[in-house]
């Protein structure tokens, strides 16, 4: 009888035991903030309920992917990490993740948090439209998803001109400038606005804004195109005034021309369009030597010669039987004129001033 008890007890004690044994151990462990960004340190505190010959693993889990961050066995029911979010410890994870800790057959999740490497930046230019040459304040704000204000650069660039400009974020804050080639086109622009942070030379979290920057064209440049260098009294010439501006490109308005005659007395005064072709004639009698284009438009002023050669040249008229001879050139005319009358030839040498006639 007393060995039945023995072994009654024995089995009893044995069930205990491996009852014991087959209780799975709790995994407890502090949940995380709602959102982190990168650079930042997760913590968290990880507690089983009971010791146990095996191993703690604590995954991080990204959307679709993981990484390990803890892999050890047990010698307390506790344990702290503190892990930084950077590539070194967690790759490239970002996104929606969740804490997974297993500890014998057991299996916890944490709540759903965010690690972002977005920066929200607001920036703004101290003039919407500027002139080639000046220089364009931008300014602004840049802070993290995580809530914390942002250290690191703030890059401007304007592609299309090939315009970059770096200046440093300091808690948050940030304000560089650039300066308008002089000769870039005028238009509107796109300037964009990139922050970021670096950690082991890397860019970290980052953000950008994109403004618009209308570049104005500016009047650089007046001339004056001529058909020609020469010009033989009574031919006309055709001469156009034309506006550039600081690409190159024609540019319209008005241009007020004045033009002299070699002794420097005002010729024609008019106002003419920007490329707009004029035709100029000049009489037969007009002086001969160097005229001058003046051109004056957007307080710019150009200024062109050409030259009226000499013409010598007379109009014969015949009125009432009598031949009128007249010096319609610009110089003296001398030549002689055979004049036959029936049979009757007589050799006029002439030597007519300008305008007179014989």
């Amino acid at each position: 009888m007393a060995k039945k008890e023995f072994l009654f007890l024995c089995s009893c004690v044995l069930l205990v035991v491996l009852s014991l044994n087959m209780i799975s151990a709790e995994i407890m462990f502090s949940q995380p903030k709602s959102i982190y960004s990168l650079g930042d340190s997760l913590e968290l505190e990880v507690e089983v309920s009971e010791i146990k010959e095996s191993y703690l693993q604590i995954n991080l889990k990204c959307n679709e992917s993981e990484t390990n961050l803890y892999n050890s066995i047990l010698s307390k029911n506790k344990v702290s990490i503190k892990i930084p979010l950077n590539k070194i410890y967690i790759e490239d994870l970002k996104g929606n993740c969740r804490i997974q800790a297993s500890y014998a057959d057991e299996t916890e999740a944490s709540s759903e948090f965010k690690i972002s490497d977005n920066i929200a930046v607001i920036a703004n230019l101290d003039k919407l439209s500027a002139e080639p040459g000046q220089e364009v304040e931008v300014k602004g704000d840049a802070v993290k998803d995580n809530g914390e204000k942002a250290e690191g650069f703030a890059e401007v660039s304007v592609v299309e001109a090939n315009i970059k400009a770096i200046g440093k974020v300091t808690k948050g804050v940030f304000k560089t400038n650039f300066s308008i080639p002089e000769k870039l086109e005028g238009g509107q622009y796109n300037v964009v606005v990139k922050v970021y942070e670096k950690v082991f030379g890397e860019e970290t979290n980052k953000g950008e804004a994109k403004l618009t920057l209308n570049v104005k064209r500016k009047a650089t440049k007046l001339e004056i195109a001529v058909s020609a260098q020469n010009i033989i009294p009574g031919d006309a010439l055709t001469f156009s005034p034309i506006i550039y501006d600081q690409a190159d490109k024609q540019l319209d308005g008005e241009v007020s021309i004045e033009i002299y005659n070699p002794y420097e007395k005002l010729f024609l005064q008019k106002l003419v369009q920007s490329g707009h072709e004029e035709s100029l004639e000049l009489k037969t009698d007009s002086d001969y030597g160097y005229w001058k284009i003046q051109a004056v438009a957007l307080g710019l002023e150009a200024k062109r010669l050409f030259y009226a050669e000499e013409l010598e040249k007379a109009d014969f008229e015949l009125v009432n039987d009598t031949l009128i001879i007249r010096n319609i050139g610009n110089v003296v005319y001398r030549k002689a004129v055979e004049i036959s009358i029936g049979d009757k030839i007589e050799i006029e040498n002439l030597n007519l001033d300008i305008g007179e006639e014989k």
